[in-house]
């Protein structure tokens, strides 16, 4: 499986946001974990502007975005959210990339 990583785009708001919502509809189901709330109602307009203001990175396989993370650096520290792959996609190593 070749799976790449690049920086998203605005044009790929609206998929990212549909992988998104899969993906933690699916950590919600089997973690029973509330914190998804967020994620799960965010909408194509927060996902643009969040593409715009952060570093914001997406997993591609075959054209298809799989996966996407967020990066907050502030001073020397990082963080990573939102961090999400798609259901049919785990196991195959995308997180570690």
């Amino acid at each position: 499986m070749d799976i790449k990583i690049r920086r998203a785009s605005v044009t790929d708001a609206e998929e990212v946001n549909k992988c998104l919502k899969l993906a933690f509809k699916e950590y919600e189901r089997e973690t029973c974990y509330n914190a998804a709330k967020g994620a799960l109602s965010e909408d194509v307009s927060k996902t643009r502007a969040d593409i715009e203001n952060q570093i914001f990175l997406v997993a591609e396989c075959a054209g298809k975005i799989i996966g996407s993370l967020r990066v907050k650096i502030e001073e020397h520290d990082g963080y990573l959210s939102r961090f999400s792959v798609l259901p049919e996609y785990h196991k195959y190593g995308t997180g570690r990339l």
